[in-house]
């Protein structure tokens, strides 16, 4: 093949192809005007400019004059600035949220409706005639004190008695305990008996024979029927004690309730001054971080916005005492999970930042990182609660962690000496 230059034939005599009407890029007419043109040498497309419409028409047409003019649509989006949103659609958005987020805080649930509109809607589907307990609703005296009771899990906290199951077992085995004596004497007795050693052998009506043994073992085996039948205190007994001592805040709870609203006369509220005696049956430990946020809200004003956004109006309804705080197991959960993982972030986070970003020797490295390990340990074991093994498990994991990130930092860069 022979080489050849492609421009100087064509201005040699070959003509130019002549470029076609509606071309992107302005070019010449013909070769007459100009040297030819390199392709690496056309203008660029201008940022933000698209070449065709979506539709498939061209945007922008050459003249003949070589300036472009804007064909017949709507204007491309340029490269001057962001376009302005569409107000009233905005506007809309942000009433639509607002007005949800209110009827979230106020009745428990995301709804673009008002609470007007909301209890107009189950007054229509008959949902006005769910009914839930109210504390003041029942009379005055053991029905209002079991209501209130029920009304929360805080305040199932029951004694267990546990002085006096011990009492009763104390005494039914000490009655056994005496009878086994007896018996032990007996058979001792006739062991040095050269005739009564045989009816330790099973030998009975022989010479000499009595019914002393027999009588002894009737009475024994009436005498642990009877304790058989305690068995079921024992049992019992055990039961309670499995269950989870009922924490000091909500015994102080019941306590004042039962002190401000008196259900009971003095004589029959005096069980509840036994305040080491009582048992709960929710288990606190499942939930220990959500019980430290009750604490923390105990000595908040009513009106707090955490108080507020934990009590829907079916917990508000509950009780009209503005001293007795119902809140929502779902959003208190909801609450817990936000903390516990803001608090696991920083964990991760701080280290990394204080070890990243502020220059220091390997002395302060190694404090900072042990600091922040004890500190996981203690965060994880206070927050969920967890096993021994599992806390091992996780803080060995975060150890890990920083000790990889400490690494990459002695690759990347020099670290400054003590």
């Amino acid at each position: 093949m022979v080489d050849m230059d492609i421009e100087a034939t064509a201005g040699a005599g070959t003509p130019a192809l002549q470029a076609p009407e509606n071309a992107h890029h302005g070019t010449a007419r013909n070769s007459e005007q100009g040297p030819p043109i390199r392709l690496t040498e056309l203008p660029q497309m201008e940022p933000g400019l698209r070449n065709r419409h979506p539709a498939g028409q061209p945007t922008r047409d050459v003249v003949n004059d070589g300036t472009a003019e804007n064909s017949q649509g709507p204007p491309e989006p340029t490269s001057d600035g962001p376009q302005t949103p569409d107000t009233p659609r905005f506007a809309s958005l942000v009433r639509t949220g607002s007005k949800g987020l209110q009827t979230l805080i106020t009745t428990g649930s995301w709804s673009t409706q008002s609470p007007e509109e909301l209890k107009q809607l189950n007054e229509a589907r008959g949902f006005n005639k769910l009914k839930n307990d109210r504390v003041e609703d029942f009379e005055a005296g053991y029905p209002q004190l079991a209501a209130f009771v029920n009304s929360d899990d805080t305040f199932a906290n029951y004694r267990r008695f546990g002085r006096l199951s011990s009492r009763i077992l104390l005494h039914m085995q000490n009655d056994l305990y005496e009878l086994e004596k007896k018996l032990d004497a007996l058979d001792r007795q006739d062991a040095q008996d050269d005739i009564m050693k045989y009816r330790l052998k099973g030998y009975e009506n022989f010479v000499g024979w009595d019914g002393k043994h027999q009588e002894l073992r009737a009475e024994i085996q009436k005498k642990y029927l009877e304790y058989d039948g305690q068995a079921e205190v024992l049992l019992k007994d055990a039961s309670l004690r499995t269950l989870e001592k009922a924490p000091v805040r909500n015994h102080i709870a019941n306590f004042t309730w039962m002190h401000n609203e008196k259900p009971l006369n003095a004589e029959k509220r005096e069980f509840m001054n036994n305040a080491d005696d009582f048992v709960s049956i929710s288990r606190h430990t499942e939930r220990r971080f959500e019980d430290f946020i009750e604490s923390w809200l105990d000595s908040k004003d009513p009106n707090f916005f955490v108080k507020r956004f934990l009590k829907t109006a079916e917990e508000r309804r509950k009780t009209d005492s503005e001293y007795v705080d119902h809140y929502s197991k779902s959003r208190l959960a909801l609450l817990a999970i936000v903390l516990q993982v803001l608090v696991v972030a920083v964990l991760f986070l701080v280290p990394v930042f204080i070890l990243f970003l502020v220059p220091t020797n390997r002395a302060v490295m190694a404090v900072t990182a042990s600091v922040f390990v004890l500190a996981f340990t203690v965060a994880i074991s206070f927050m969920t609660g967890a096993k021994i093994q599992e806390i091992f498990f996780g803080t060995a994991a975060y150890a890990a962690v920083i000790i990889m990130f400490l690494g990459n930092i002695n690759q990347s860069g020099p670290v400054q000496t003590a």
